[in-house]
């Protein structure tokens, strides 16, 4: 038994029309979960009793726009360049932006995306 404050936001806006009795699915790519109301009450919380929720809530919310903030920023300043084999370019040319011909496909060298992490480590 959970109380709709303890249910995320999602889920309990999909909860809150159902009566007893009812059910739902919900449907992932790995899973289909199905939600059955055996039996509901009406409680009201005091503000007292809904305050850490809130600022939970709150909280949530103020780090989701801070992250989204900080990721547009960075969108904004990434500069993308193109580097062999996937571009070739003219030794006296390298402007940015400028891709003098890209190449038709190769085969991937093995191991190329665990190369580029390891840099990251």
């Amino acid at each position: 038994m959970k109380s709709a404050e303890q249910l995320p936001l999602e889920l309990a806006a999909k909860l809150h029309p159902l009566k007893d009795g009812q059910a739902i699915t919900l449907e992932n790519p790995k899973q289909v979960t199905i939600l059955a109301i055996t039996g509901s009450q009406s409680q009201p919380l005091s503000l007292e009793q809904a305050k850490p929720a809130i600022e939970r809530f709150l909280l949530t919310m103020r780090k989701r726009d801070l992250a989204k903030a900080e990721f547009d920023k960075l969108r904004a300043a990434a500069k993308i360049e193109y580097v062999a084999p996937y571009a070739e370019v003219k030794a006296g040319t390298r402007e940015a932006g400028h891709v003098a011909s890209v190449p038709k496909e190769e085969p991937a060298e093995q191991g190329l995306f665990e190369k580029a992490l390891s840099g990251l480590k």
